[in-house]
């Protein structure tokens, strides 16, 4: 979801929103996000207050972005459950009809809680992805225009790419962070026009009064606040977040950004399909990636079984954090059993190391050559739509990893993409963790609704696992023979395990 304010102050790293009237103030929602409030100043005369108020004025675009956990900036998890949602919302055309001045694209993106210096190239990547719908065309058609060549370079440049592609030199708007904007105005008080916020699931979360009904009545993509001032200082009342009418198709489309199990992830299908060939074209574009275009055809074409089993990559990929993160302690025997398992079907096994700070590209390229992932529950799963059509998930869940629903966090961004299969193995038993002290074993017998807080989650977060290998096998045996022949994701869909 975002939200559109108009008309916001921003002073000592706060948001404020200038109003006449209590009544008014009190209509206004104070949660921007989540570790962000609005400060609501309500007057008697608003445009008296903005004409005695020295400040300096912030043109056109800018989106806010409060990052939801900021003491793991490198967390990539998080940044693609905000990420994607984001980029379904500004894929629709409704959040510009509500900003003023005319404007229809992002000037600048505002970290609010994250050092940019802090980002890795894969969250910076995926910002270019999730924005491209919101940025102006690229290169400017001012320049373009004013060099042939270079016109004739982007004529080529649109034809080659994909829909919904971004360039592979198309820079990010100006990336500023809290301490950046603070020593813009001398004044110390900014007047921003436009103000976009991009929302994650955790305010709904932590306020249940505050989701729609299922199935939303009217779910809304952008809503707008704190219309205070203009840039000449002339009085606007209003600073209420309402809900403003939809055209039904579009409340059809959006509805999904408000779906309780698809908070995260894309909000249709073929957004889903558009973010990955956007991905493709700005790193693989060229002769290799059309090439792969072109047998992948060819085999659709002429291969006697269905178009997703003759291009499914027939790579079963066990993915593998660094040395300081969690392990699976018996990864040998699962390679072995996986071997064992897979390569009468014609599958490879690898095992790939990544890290967060790997490139994206290195993500990328490990995922676009798999057919099916197997890795412990963490952040590199974010990088799991970017998989093959028909590709499969098969993720293994720490002991009592329940708090939000976080185990699914994953799975419903893969679920929403609507082409990846995606399982879950998760211990029901205490013998499958290994702490890492032999205090943290107090926690072993807590049921996952007591494992809410701090402590008892960092013990497992942080504990090893050991996958049952039998029950992992017998799963396969089930789903492998299905996914290599292109069955859909409803029919091998498989029950996600239970916490309890």
């Amino acid at each position: 979801m975002l939200k559109v304010y108009r008309n916001l102050y921003h002073h000592n790293k706060k948001w404020y929103a200038v109003v006449d009237g209590s009544s008014k103030a009190s209509s206004i929602d104070e949660g921007v996000a989540s570790n962000t409030m609005l400060v609501k100043l309500p007057t008697t005369d608003s445009k008296a207050f903005q004409e005695n108020l020295k400040v300096c004025y912030v043109p056109g675009v800018t989106l806010y972005i409060d990052f939801p956990f900021p003491a793991f900036p490198d967390n990539l998890g998080h940044w693609a459950e905000l990420l994607l949602p984001l980029h379904s919302a500004l894929s629709s055309s409704s959040w510009s009809q509500h900003l003023q001045g005319g404007h229809k694209h992002i000037d600048r993106l505002l970290l609010g809680n994250v050092s940019p210096q802090l980002l890795y190239n894969w969250p910076k990547e995926m910002l270019a992805l999730a924005l491209a719908p919101a940025l102006p065309p690229w290169p400017a058609p001012a320049a373009a225009a004013a060099e042939p060549a270079a016109k004739h370079k982007q004529q080529q440049q649109q034809q080659q790419l994909p829909a919904g592609a971004v360039p592979w030199d198309r820079p990010l708007p100006q990336l500023l962070g809290a301490d950046d904007v603070s020593g813009w105005c001398a004044h110390g008080w900014m007047l921003f026009e436009n103000v976009i916020v991009a929302q994650d699931r955790y305010p709904l979360l932590a306020m249940p009064d505050r989701q729609l009904p299922q199935p939303p009545a009217a779910a809304v993509v952008s809503s707008h606040a704190g219309d205070a001032a203009s840039s000449s200082s002339s009085s606007r009342s209003g600073g209420s977040a309402e809900e403003e009418p939809r055209q039904q198709q579009q409340q059809q489309q959006d509805a999904g950004l408000w779906n309780t199990e698809h908070r995260v992830g894309f909000n249709r299908p073929e957004l889903a399909a558009q973010f990955r060939a956007a991905a493709h074209a700005r790193h693989l574009w060229g002769p290799p990636f059309q090439q792969q275009q072109q047998q992948q055809q060819q085999g659709a074409e002429g291969g006697s079984g269905s178009s997703s089993s003759s291009t499914l990559p027939r790579m079963v990929t066990v993915l593998l954090y660094p040395e300081d993160y969690p392990p699976v302690v018996n990864h040998y025997e699962l390679v072995d059993m996986l071997r064992d398992l897979a390569e009468p079907y014609g599958c490879q096994v690898r095992t790939v190391s990544l890290t967060m700070g790997a490139p994206f590209l290195s993500h990328m390229a490990t995922m676009s050559s798999t057919g099916l992932l197997i890795a412990r529950h963490g952040p590199l799963l974010a990088s799991a739509v970017l998989l093959p059509p028909g590709a499969a998930v098969l993720e293994l869940l720490p002991y009592k990893w329940q708090w939000r629903d976080v185990s699914s966090l994953y799975r419903n961004m893969t679920a929403s993409t609507g082409q990846l299969h995606h399982w879950a193995w998760r211990p029901l038993d205490a013998r499958w963790c290994r702490y890492k002290e032999a205090a943290h074993a107090r926690y072993a017998g807590w049921t996952t609704q007591e494992c809410s807080g701090r402590e008892c989650l960092l013990v497992h977060a942080q504990a090893g696992l050991e996958v049952d290998l039998s029950a992992l096998r017998q799963l396969l045996q089930r789903k492998l023979p299905g996914l290599l022949a292109g069955q859909s994701v409803a029919e091998l869909a498989e029950p996600w395990p239970a916490a309890d």
